[in-house]
């Protein structure tokens, strides 16, 4: 299982890859709170970590305190993320940072939706 990081600065900027060009990459800005699984921050773990700006994700977390991001219970569907107003790379930024019953979700309303590919096939912990 990959090993996440929750983002300690104001803003960072990641390279995830494209769908316009094969092995190209495209940057995605992740704002605090957000949380990253180290496949999505490559070698960058260790310099990010020591500089702050990222921290390991504690794997306790409270019922009290949900993941950042996340819409509280019980919230209007419309508070949560909708893949059918992202374009895929965004989808896939989002995907990365997402828990697994996040992701499930996410690749439901696609299915119903665009039905991409990429989205489908995601996996969780894998980047990809």
């Amino acid at each position: 299982m990959a090993k996440k990081y929750v983002v300690t600065a104001p803003q960072i900027v990641v390279y995830v890859p494209s769908d316009a060009a094969p092995g190209a990459r495209v940057q995605r800005y992740l704002g605090e709170g957000a949380e990253v699984p180290d496949s999505v921050l490559k070698e960058h773990v260790d310099m990010l970590e020591k500089d702050g700006l990222i921290a390991p994700v504690r794997q306790a977390r409270s019922s009290a305190s949900p993941a950042p991001g996340t819409p509280p219970a019980g919230a209007p569907s419309s508070d949560l993320f909708d893949p059918a107003k992202a374009n895929q790379d965004e989808v896939l930024v989002y995907l990365a940072t997402a828990d697994e019953a996040e992701v499930a979700r996410v690749k439901a309303a696609e299915a119903d939706g665009q039905n991409r590919q990429k989205i489908a096939a995601f996996e969780p912990g894998t980047g990809d």
